[in-house]
């Protein structure tokens, strides 16, 4: 899976600690996209649902505050 993507945070307030986080984002997108089917990914739902779990898994990471609103991919290729 090889991906871009570009998150929004709730308040602009949060882009540094949104930028500080990046690791913790890359750890649970590696982590959910593991769990899931190549077909599943592939599918316009399975975009959303990896959406929706890396959203969770990035904002329980971080202390359960509301960080990531949205995940936008701008590349989003499986091999």
């Amino acid at each position: 899976l090889e991906v871009e993507m570009n998150i929004v945070p709730f308040e602009s307030s949060q882009l540094s600690q949104l930028k500080n986080a990046e690791t913790i984002v890359k750890d649970s997108l590696i982590q959910i996209a593991a769990e899931m089917e190549p077909d599943d990914v592939g599918s316009v739902t399975g975009k959303i649902l990896l959406e929706n779990r890396l959203k969770k898994a990035v904002n329980d990471r971080m202390g359960g505050q509301p960080l990531i609103k949205q995940i936008l991919f701008s590349k989003f290729v499986i091999q």
